[in-house]
């Protein structure tokens, strides 16, 4: 319900070139429940378990009372992918990475619509999967039942 994120500060009178600004987000459809697997659930049960014993005011990422910095998670993303032998992507393009390959898992196209906050799943489809050759050579094997 709520979106954060670093802007240039026009402001003259304040002393830095950029602030963080936590508002709403831009539509209706991105303020969502977004569903996590069991995986995915269990692990932050795990960290949280031990965080919320002193405060249940406490952000995921820092274990404290202060959210991250989107630079610093951006710069930790970064390290993560050198560390990992991975070539280099934007934080964003992890979207695009689960709308895709949640497709090609199956996953109703309206579901993945809806988690990522989109208004159409016309834009979802569009921007956001991308099918690979080798997701096509499955769906067209497909036809072989015919014959």
């Amino acid at each position: 319900n709520k979106s954060m994120q670093r802007i240039q500060n026009i402001d003259k009178n304040y002393p830095l070139k950029t602030k963080i600004v936590i508002e709403a987000p831009k539509s209706k459809n991105s303020i969502r429940e977004i569903p996590l697997t069991d995986y995915v659930v269990e692990c932050i049960k795990k960290v949280s378990d031990d965080q919320t014993k002193y405060s249940a005011n406490l952000y995921f990422l820092t274990g404290n009372e202060k959210y991250m910095e989107p630079r610093t998670l951006q710069y930790r993303f970064k390290n993560y992918l050198e560390e990992a032998g991975v070539d280099y992507v934007n934080f964003h393009t992890l979207r695009h990475t689960f709308a895709t390959r949640a497709i090609e898992k199956g996953i109703n196209v309206k579901s993945v619509s809806e988690i990522l906050g989109h208004s159409t799943v016309k834009m979802t489809l569009e921007k956001y999967v991308h099918i690979t050759m080798e997701q096509k050579l499955k769906d067209i094997n497909k036809l072989n039942s015919f014959v």
